[in-house]
């Protein structure tokens, strides 16, 4: 009897790891989640190039900018509109201390 109650708490062990193991997999570790942003309404004459450039950091270039626009704004072909309102990644860049568009 004391045989098949070991071997069931073993089973037992091994099922809560495995639940344990499984949880963690689903939590998404991934940077883009630490990334802060800032909403930044888009004026007149305004191009992603230029919003991009305003948020640009040794860390973060230009171009890594406005993909992550594209991607977080379902921006298609870098088309935006007067008014639109727009997640803009503002990332504390630890060699000057700034954040992004501070400038």
């Amino acid at each position: 009897m004391r045989k098949l109650c070991r071997s069931h708490s073993n089973t037992l062990v091994l099922i809560c790891l495995s639940l344990l193991f499984s949880f963690f997999l689903t939590i998404d570790f991934s940077k883009e989640d630490k990334e802060h942003f800032q909403m930044v309404k888009v004026s007149p004459g305004d191009t992603l190039w230029d919003i991009a450039g305003q948020y640009e950091t040794a860390s973060l270039t230009r171009d890594e900018i406005i993909k992550w626009i594209e991607k977080h704004n379902q921006v298609e072909g870098g088309l935006i509109r007067q008014g639109q309102e727009l997640r803009v990644p503002v990332i504390n860049d630890n060699q000057t201390g700034d954040l992004a568009g501070d400038f």
